[in-house]
């Protein structure tokens, strides 16, 4: 087998002096039938931004909320031990009356009617609140 050492292929005459005109006319049709490009990065980092305040949201609220109920209720029951202390309480029914009063919730009230029960039944006030 012998190998032919001649090049198989041809450049078409006068191919490389009309190349740089013809790129240019292909250069200047690609560019006018461009289409512009939408600039989505500043969409992005608005997104970005609101998910990241609203999971803030989602994640502080409940956190703040489970905090300040029970700091609430614990100061609720220090006012209501130091004003008992000072002898401000005839009875274990005007501690009753002053436990009603107070803004409750659910389990507030559910507490109230339970001590209210107590107090009626000569349950001493020291052991209820234990």
């Amino acid at each position: 087998m012998s190998k032919q050492k001649t090049n198989p292929f041809k450049v078409p005459e006068d191919y490389f002096d009309s190349l740089p005109g013809r790129l240019e006319e292909r250069i200047a049709s690609m560019e006018a039938e461009q289409v512009p490009v939408r600039r989505l990065h500043k969409v992005r980092v608005g997104i970005a931004i609101a998910a990241t305040l609203g999971a803030l949201a989602l994640v502080t609220f409940p956190l703040v909320r489970m905090l300040s109920p029970a700091s609430a209720q614990e100061d609720g029951f220090v006012e209501i031990a130091l004003l008992e202390g000072a002898g401000l309480f005839a009875s274990d029914y005007e501690l009753a009356a002053y436990l009603e009063d107070t803004s409750m919730d659910d389990d507030d009230a559910f507490l109230s009617q339970a001590i209210e029960y107590l107090a009626s039944a000569d349950v001493e006030m020291d052991l209820i609140f234990e």
